[in-house]
């Protein structure tokens, strides 16, 4: 019996069908404690490894869609201020008397 088949083991399958292991959070990554494997210790070591890495993983994601959502937000606006201007030549007068 591989680790993959044991009951301790969570996949993809039951979500998307496919066979790779999912694991959902960094906690779940660390629960695993019933690994039947020749070295525990090097398991542990590389599961703990994993589940910091994911972590970080799961902070840089929602660091990154919090940067998302204000760039959205600030061409949002941008668009609200600007939705009547349009570009020209720079030597006629723009309606808008802007420079755009």
């Amino acid at each position: 019996m591989t680790w993959v088949d044991t009951p301790y083991c969570v996949h993809n399958s039951d979500v998307d069908g496919s066979l790779s292991p999912g694991f959902s959070s960094p906690d779940l990554i660390r629960s695993r404690i019933s690994l039947a494997i020749r070295y525990p210790e090097k398991v542990y070591a590389y599961l703990r490894r994993l589940a910091d890495e994911l972590d970080h993983l799961v902070r840089a994601e929602s660091t990154a869609r919090a940067e998302a959502e204000l760039a959205s937000q600030e061409l949002r606006q941008w668009r609200i201020r600007h939705h009547r201007c349009w570009f020209v030549e720079p030597g006629r007068r723009t309606p808008n008397r802007g420079p755009w």
